[in-house]
């Protein structure tokens, strides 16, 4: 062995033990130098290539799960409490993934664009695959987005399945493997009321459920801002000081109800209040509010690109952002508005009008994101196999099975399946 060799080798070694890579105690580096006769042997076994198993990794080229290719791209409509969008992702091998479009949308027409540029793709390139179908539009709609929202989803469920993982190591890994859930309340039976007992009723029950987070569609019962008033009053002595209680108006007060309703309900420590106003016009009124701090303010669960949030958090208009990855086109979109979030010293509650399905993809994401804060519970419930609630102390625990963790409830989706709809072709 010669000089300049035997300086490579040492050269080698002296690398590794910078980086923290170190040779088992009993064999000296002499001892390397004598192992198959010399240095080229030495720097054959221990070559970059092999130490980090870039070879092994060529050698098993032939068997990588990406040799998969899409074969078919198909939805099914549910009737439930909500019109449900699911879609499955099935490749040549047949296995498939299960993700959910936009709620309250016809998707079928809109699949079969998207089929067209997903089928013979490799499922792992989710993204690549979802900027295809984004680009596949100049402007895309609500729609498009929604319906592309669910094939990602899908194609999100199949990767960890391909890869038998669960679904939130391929977005980063888990922060959390319990995901805390906020109850969206109104009264099952008269939702048009503003008798308070009634909502405090509905308050008791969500509360002995183990929910610790509530959110009330006060608006619905009609009435004025002090019937409003009264119930959140109502409720709060029927539940506690400990629980954290939040009101949505979805866009329907004037700035002037809107102070007026923020003013009487300082004693009441609101958790939120949910898109008081439009945005538009009341722009300037949502960043005083938002500067005020009288009580935080959430918005946004409209939005549906990354370039729309940010637009919105330059201008500070909110204090919490609500994104729905099935409004805004699915997970990494999701985890895209919640990096801008954490830049700009936001959290994130998510917005869910979805099945289990939906909840389930959104709930992998949300494991992952540091600044999150709760996920509003789902709908339907009986569209997947469990036993009893999907919650468990106000919690979504995932498991560690691939994918999203989740199997469809056949027999319910198709005795619920939609008028002028199939359940996936059959």
């Amino acid at each position: 062995m010669g000089f300049a060799e035997g300086n490579q080798i040492f050269a080698l070694l002296s690398h590794l033990e910078r980086i923290g890579l170190s040779m088992e105690k009993n064999i000296s580096r002499r001892k390397l130098f004598l192992l198959g006769g010399g240095a080229a042997t030495a720097a054959s076994v221990f070559s970059p290539r092999n130490l980090f198993g870039i070879d092994e990794l060529a050698a098993k080229a032939e068997m990588r799960p990406s040799k998969m290719k899409i074969r078919a791209v198909q939805s099914a409509r549910i009737e439930d409490e909500y019109v449900c969008n699911l879609i499955k992702v099935t490749t040549d091998s047949g296995l498939y993934g299960i993700g959910e479009a936009r709620c309250k949308i016809l998707v079928a027409h809109q699949i079969e664009t998207f089929r067209k540029l997903v089928i013979g793709e490799d499922p792992l390139r989710v993204d690549f695959l979802t900027r295809k179908m984004l680009a596949a539009s100049t402007h895309p709609s609500r729609v498009e987005i929604g319906v592309v929202a669910g094939i990602e989803t899908a194609l999100w469920d199949l990767a960890g399945k391909i890869l038998n993982t669960p679904t939130y190591n391929l977005l980063g890994g888990a922060c959390r493997d319990k995901i805390p859930v906020y109850h969206d309340l109104a009264p099952a039976e008269t939702p048009k009321t503003t008798e308070p007992a009634l909502w405090a009723a509905c308050a008791k029950e969500a509360k002995k459920a183990g929910f610790s987070a509530m959110k009330f569609d006060i608006y619905r019962g009609g009435g004025d801002v002090r019937e409003w008033v009264r119930i959140l009053q109502a409720i709060r002595t029927e539940v506690g000081p400990e629980v954290q209680l939040g009101a949505e108006f979805h866009w329907r007060l004037n700035s002037e109800k809107t102070d007026q309703f923020i003013a009487m309900t300082e004693d009441l420590d609101l958790w939120f209040i949910e898109d008081p106003m439009s945005y538009g016009e009341n722009l300037a009124h949502y960043q005083r509010l938002t500067a005020a701090g009288k009580v935080p303010i959430v918005a946004l669960e409209q939005m549906q690109t990354v370039k729309s949030f940010h637009e919105m958090l330059e201008k500070r208009m909110c204090t919490i952002i609500e994104p729905d990855a099935q409004y805004c086109g699915g997970l990494l979109s999701l985890k895209r508005i919640a990096d801008l979030g954490e830049l700009y010293g936001q959290d994130i509650l998510c917005h869910n009008m979805s099945s289990p399905v939906g909840t389930y993809a959104q709930a992998h994401a949300c494991a992952t994101i540091p600044n999150f804060v709760a996920l509003e519970n789902a709908c339907a419930e009986n569209v997947i196999l469990h036993k009893g609630s999907l919650y468990h102390n106000g919690t979504l625990v995932l498991n560690d099975k691939p994918g999203f963790g989740i199997e469809l409830n056949e027999e319910y989706c198709r005795k619920h399946i939609s008028k002028g709809s199939t359940y996936f072709d059959t």
